[in-house]
């Protein structure tokens, strides 16, 4: 089986290090429920832009190089690696390449089949579409946590599997995706 997983909120707590790192920033309160929405501004603010370049200094903090994996999300991703292909889709900027290739390898060396960027709110490039990249390599199953890039992604034959967060709690979501609350869940139906 082909399948395709992100790498943010699903193997690796990037919110939870956005937090910290904003909160001790700007001297800020924000806490993970306080995210309705995963586009930042509409939470902590200011434009599109200006959250644009929080992320990305961010990504240049010690708060981004110490990110540690989600619980099970490590040995989860390991077990579907024995009888799978694995394919990482990040929604990662590709001005961070070379971090991400790092903290990948050193969590995750040599267990995915290949590591792909849609350079989602980019400062430079372009942005692709993660329904474009699973298209391409023809997965079986996508794991995320953004319901917009499940529905986005969606075909009759893909298993669609959504990780809970407050982020899509609310909105209404389309027959056939599985809502999963951790990666036992997501093991169960695989």
């Amino acid at each position: 089986m082909k399948i395709a997983i992100d790498l943010d909120e699903i193997i690796v707590g990037f919110l939870d290090a956005f937090i910290k790192y904003h909160n001790d920033t700007y001297k800020t309160t924000y806490h993970k429920s306080d995210f309705f929405s995963y586009e930042f501004w509409k939470i902590i603010g200011g434009t599109r832009e200006e959250a644009i370049d929080k992320v990305y200094s961010f990504h240049d903090s010690h708060y981004f190089d110490e990110m540690e994996p989600l619980d099970g999300a490590i040995d989860a991703v390991k077990e579907l690696k024995t009888d799978n292909q694995l394919y990482l889709i990040t929604s990662r900027q590709d001005d961070f390449k070379e971090k991400t290739r790092a903290w990948i390898e050193k969590h995750l060396s040599n267990t995915f089949d290949e590591v792909l960027y849609t350079n989602a709110y980019p400062k430079n490039g372009i942005s692709r579409k993660k329904s474009d990249l699973c298209s391409s390599l023809n997965v079986d199953v996508l794991i995320e946590d953004n319901l917009d890039y499940i529905i986005e992604c969606m075909k009759p034959d893909r298993k669609m599997i959504l990780f809970k967060y407050p982020w899509n709690e609310q909105r209404e979501k389309p027959k056939g995706i599985y809502v999963v609350s951790d990666w036992n869940e997501t093991l169960k139906l695989l």
